[in-house]
């Protein structure tokens, strides 16, 4: 040890380390020696014990009031080393020799205790873990088969017990006493060793705020009544009755390596790291402090990406030159503010550690050297590590606002809002119609050609959007959910012309203060921008680089222009604006509007169809063998269909070869419904039924055409701001 560790260390710890010293050099004879020669020798060995070491012991523990346990650990806490495997077996052996050859004497008892501690505690008898917190990265290597269960209702809970038994009934005899053995070994209580270092949780303890944690090591006494004794203090003056709670055994190779100081340590949780990582966030609060105080401002770089606006980037190119004047002159007072506050923690931790009530404690074999590197740890290079890392959010910010320019100018931004809003308002409207019990599988994609599954389904979906779109009585809260929804999209509508309009006011800012204009009038603004880039353009004194520059601040304008139109018909429903803008609540309308007249179209083609097909076979029902099915009259339908698919092709191969000559003044007409041909029907079926699917082959042709015609969503919107 070295002075320092001396003078901190009490005269009580001395005597002891020094007692041990002793001991350590009263061994037994090797084989080497002949018998009187060996006996004398012996002799020797057990009168050194007894003068140099039980002697000392007795007076330590009468006047101290210390037992076994507490002065191996004082020895500990003096000598900062180990008692390693080999030097234990070689107490035990010179112990047990004196409890053999000296059967009587004032020192047999004390002899007898000392071998039975050292018996008993074979794992950590220093006690350097007893007590301790471990290190969470231990902690996360346990598993289940580490935990310790005392009875049955730890490893099954009553329902479970109950199962496994019933499943029994299933089981031939044999194979029951098979499983009545395996559970009653199973149910067998965790034979734990006196003296066993386990972990046990404190959580609810009187004694959790000693430990400062939940789990800590434990030395095991002994089971009472499932629960477990065990002392958590070195001093095991006192028993702990831990009633339930997380329990574990430590795994082997653990145990294995409780000899060795490196994989010990390991164990332990080491408030060194706490304190090394508390020094690190002052540092870091210090030097933002400083920084801010000297004008730079920090503030910015905590902004998320997202949430930087295109005027962002001169402050980020000011706090870039500050930060580089920092990275070439270090702060030399800031260090010196951080040397003092390293040094004023460090001074209080220690005398933590000098007090043994403080639940502070380092693993003693590597106490000095955990205190030297918090000595030395290097806080100044945290400073410049942390400007650093400024230095790289800055530059990523600017990136990200390059590209946010890039994308405004190339239309990427534009297209991609677009389209973001296009699959906003189509999921938004899936999602509300979900819940209304919508069924989106009552149409199948080919419905031209197919008829639906379930007509029923049909007419609810119908149903459901009559009701949507009915501007008398607002049943399913539309209009909430159409204000709601716009608005969240033209947030990000707003964003985009935010930064658009900030882009256009920094390129032609100082020529429209020449022209005396006002940057803050958008209508203005839009205005005047197109007006300097057509004078620009039809100069010709501009490079093709600038043209093309030109064309991009031009393309922004009229996105800006498109972008506010909207906004006017959002806010102006009954106005007219033409097929190329439909605002967003037309979008959302055009999509109720588009579902309600495709199922219009699907009663238009097959209602008509397959209430002749039920007909017909209400009529015939006693000539066949079964009642129809919907499902049988619906796969004749398609049948049919497939039939009439064949048939309408061969009779357009005809007409096309009669009529080749007027192929380029007759346009050709859009198939209709399948008509089934006589041959297909199924017998039975009469000439009306016939005659009933012709009508609706020309009422459906109709429908179809209609169907074709594009509805437009502004429409739909004007037709809602009118109601």
């Amino acid at each position: 040890m070295d002075a320092a560790s001396l003078s901190s260390t009490s005269s009580l710890s001395l005597e002891i380390a020094a007692l041990f010293g002793r001991w350590e050099n009263i061994k037994m004879p090797d084989n080497k020696l002949n018998k009187k020669q060996r006996q004398a020798y012996i002799k020797d060995a057990l009168d050194a014990l007894e003068i140099q070491v039980l002697q000392p012991i007795q007076n330590f523990s009468f006047s101290n009031d210390m037992k076994w346990s507490q002065i191996f650990h004082e020895r500990l806490l003096a000598t900062r080393q180990l008692l390693m495997e080999p030097i234990v077996e070689s107490h035990m052996e010179i112990l047990q020799c004196y409890i053999r050859e000296r059967r009587s004497g004032s020192w047999l008892k004390l002899a007898e205790d000392l071998y039975e501690f050292l018996l008993t505690h074979r794992e950590d008898p220093d006690s350097s873990l007893v007590g301790r917190q471990p290190r969470k990265r231990f902690i996360s290597s346990l598993t289940n088969v580490h935990k310790i269960k005392l009875s049955y209702t730890d490893k099954y809970s009553k329902e479970e017990l109950i199962s496994l038994i019933q499943s029994w009934g299933e089981l031939d005899d044999r194979g029951i006493v098979k499983e009545v053995r395996s559970l009653a070994e199973s149910l067998k209580p965790e034979l734990l060793t006196k003296g066993e270092i386990i972990l046990v949780d404190l959580s609810s303890s009187s004694l959790n705020h000693h430990t400062g944690s939940g789990l800590v090591f434990a030395r095991f006494v002994q089971i009472i009544s499932h629960k477990v004794n065990v002392y958590v203090h070195p001093s095991e003056k006192k028993l702990v009755s831990v009633d339930g709670g997380l329990m574990y055994r430590l795994p082997d190779e653990v145990k294995q390596s409780l000899q060795r100081c490196r994989q010990l340590e390991n164990l332990l949780h080491n408030p060194a790291d706490d304190l090394l990582c508390q020094l690190t966030t002052n540092v870091g609060t210090l030097a933002r402090k400083y920084l801010i105080n000297s004008g730079l401002d920090v503030p910015l770089l905590e902004r998320p990406h997202s949430n930087l606006p295109l005027s962002a980037q001169k402050p980020l190119l000011l706090l870039k030159s500050q930060l580089l004047e920092f990275q070439q002159n270090p702060p030399q007072k800031l260090f010196e503010d951080i040397e003092d506050l390293k040094q004023c923690q460090l001074k209080l931790f220690e005398e933590k550690l000098e007090d043994k009530h403080s639940p502070v404690y380092i693993f003693p074999p590597t106490r000095e050297s955990s205190l030297s590197a918090l000595r030395g740890v290097d806080l100044p290079s945290e400073v410049i590590m942390l400007i650093d890392k400024y230095l790289v959010s800055v530059e990523s910010r600017l990136e990200y606002l390059r590209q946010e320019r890039r994308g405004l100018l190339d239309g990427s931004t534009k297209a991609n809002l677009t389209t973001w809003w296009l699959n906003r308002t189509r999921s938004a409207v899936n999602e509300f119609l979900s819940k209304l019990k919508y069924r989106f599988d009552a149409v199948c994609e080919d419905y031209i050609e197919r008829p639906p599954e379930d007509m029923d389904a049909v007419y609810h979906n119908l149903r459901i959007l009559r009701e949507i779109l009915d501007t008398k009585e607002d049943l399913h809260s539309v209009r909430s959910f159409l204000r709601e929804l716009s608005q969240s999209i033209y947030l990000k509508i707003e964003d985009f012309a935010e930064k658009s309009r900030y882009l256009l006011a920094e390129e032609f800012g100082e020529r429209l203060r020449e022209l005396g204009r006002d940057e803050s009038d958008e209508a203005s603004l839009l205005s005047d921008v197109v007006d300097i880039i057509d004078a620009a353009k039809s100069s010709g004194k501009c490079s093709e680089a600038e043209a093309e520059g030109f064309e991009s601040l031009h393309n922004l304008v009229k996105d800006l222009m498109y972008l506010r139109r909207m906004k006017d018909l959002e806010n102006n429903p009954t106005e007219k604006g033409g097929l190329d803008v439909v605002p967003i609540t037309g979008l959302i309308l055009g999509r109720f509007h588009r579902l309600q007249k495709e199922l219009q179209t699907v009663l238009e083609l097959w209602e008509g169809y397959i209430k002749e097909r039920e007909k017909d076979h209400i009529l015939n029902r006693k000539s066949m063998p079964n009642p129809a099915s919907k499902s049988q009259i619906l796969e004749e339908a398609n049948s049919s269909s497939s039939n009439l698919n064949s048939h309408n092709s061969s009779s357009n191969s005809h007409s096309h070869s009669h009529s080749h000559s007027h192929s380029h003044s007759h346009s050709p007409q859009p198939p209709g419904p399948r008509v089934p041909s006589r041959k297909s029907l199924p017998n039975g079926s009469t000439s009306h039924t016939i005659s009933s699917t012709l009508s609706l082959n020309r009422l459906s042709m109709a429908t179809l055409k209609r169907t074709r015609m594009t509805t437009s969503a502004a429409t739909c919107h004007q037709s809602v701001g009118n109601g």
